[in-house]
């Protein structure tokens, strides 16, 4: 599997390839343009069921783009009262691109995106660059600012522990140059959902299981440098959840120490499986 292949289909959670948690660096503070005065709040699109006469986010946008004076604000605060929301993850829908509030709660874009759509709203995060999808959030861009605003409950955010499981996992490795992806037969655990990754798991294979995995697969007369999908049986340490392995794209990451299976042939039991 080609790295562009496996950053294309995974997330677009741009991290240096690790075997450690992922700690985000702080996003700099939208800088607040100037411009005509904003939309009265009660006309302004707001997160679906946030609060009693919320506007209900719509599903239709518009790729016309807005013009280049023209600026989209966002505000996200929390629910329960406590006040701005700092790093939560922002995207407009249909795009790849992620942003984040700055410690005001606030993120602006301007010019060059849809004049109408959706922006998704993501927990914060510490171990990843953003937690899962909590809200939804319409506009429709109108003059030269067009401001929406959130209230999400960040009691809902409450990232899950990281944990170390050892034990024995079997399933489907994506090899990729000594790493890869994995995909157990039993799948991830579900704390991996907070992150919106619940499917892999990045590998990492120690001197030892190299040497055994090199082994098992010349037996099985597979190519050193095949990339192509096959089934594991191997003893390591699942960690996680947080933000792990090629671009820090995988919410947890295995660190095997022993191979003691390797096949292009996949059990009953255990199908092939496909990467998300």
């Amino acid at each position: 599997m080609r790295k562009d292949l496996l950053s294309m289909t995974l997330l677009p959670l741009l991290l240096v390839s690790c075997s450690c948690s992922h700690s985000p660096s702080q996003p700099a503070a939208s800088a607040t343009k100037s411009a005509a005065p904003a939309t009265a709040a009660s006309s302004l699109p707001a997160i679906a069921g946030a609060s009693t006469g919320d506007a209900a986010a719509g599903d239709a946008s518009s790729t016309a783009p807005a013009g280049p004076d023209q600026v989209l604000r966002i505000s996200v605060r929390d629910r329960g009262g406590k006040g701005p929301v700092y790093h939560a993850g922002l995207n407009l829908v249909g795009a790849k691109s992620l942003q984040w509030t700055d410690r005001a709660g606030r993120h602006e874009w301007s010019g060059g995106i849809p004049v109408s759509g959706a922006i998704e709203v993501r927990c914060p995060a510490l171990r990843a660059e953003t937690g899962r999808k909590i809200a939804t959030v319409a506009y429709a861009m109108q003059g030269p600012l067009t401001e929406v605003a959130a209230s999400i409950d960040t009691a809902a955010c409450v990232e899950p522990p990281e944990k170390s499981t050892a034990g024995d996992f079997k399933g489907t490795f994506f090899p990729y140059f000594g790493h890869g992806a994995f995909i157990p037969c039993a799948g991830l655990p579900a704390d991996a959902a907070f992150y919106g990754n619940a499917k892999a798991a990045w590998v990492n294979l120690d001197a030892s299981a190299t040497g055994q995995y090199g082994t098992l697969r010349d037996a099985a007369a597979i190519a050193a440098d095949s990339q192509k999908p096959v089934h594991v049986e191997w003893t390591g340490t699942l960690i996680g959840p947080g933000g792990y392995g090629e671009q820090g794209a995988f919410a947890y990451r295995l660190e095997a120490t022993v191979v003691t299976a390797l096949s292009t042939d996949f059990p009953q039991d255990c199908p092939a499986a496909s990467l998300p």
